[in-house]
């Protein structure tokens, strides 16, 4: 995207610049709503190696549930965009600890 929105914004057609700008912002949230719908079904999965651990399948369920959340409410209009980054971080590293629990064993 960084490719795409610098040109369009320099050319001066501001409706060309929103266009491609709300496609983007569709897209990635999107892409979080479904990050966030897989950690919540990871998290309700019944336990495996990588999620035997308790507190990290609850911390994958939390980053889910904020995931879809945040992302469902940015794409109605809502107030969730400052949330989508947290929500991001946390399902890293509930991944994080998903891939150093599978390392030990």
């Amino acid at each position: 995207m960084g490719f795409v929105l610098p040109p369009v914004a320099a050319s001066g057609d501001s409706a060309a610049y929103v266009v491609a700008r709300s496609s983007f912002d569709v897209l990635f949230n999107i892409g979080g709503w479904t990050l966030g719908l897989g950690a919540l079904l990871a998290a309700l999965a019944p336990p495996g190696r990588a999620l035997a651990w308790r507190p990290l399948r609850g911390l994958m369920g939390l980053a889910g549930v904020l995931g879809l959340a945040v992302n469902t409410s940015f794409l109605l209009g809502g107030p969730g965009a400052p949330l989508i980054g947290p929500a991001v971080v946390l399902t890293a590293l509930a991944l994080l600890g998903a891939g150093l629990a599978l390392g030990r064993r």
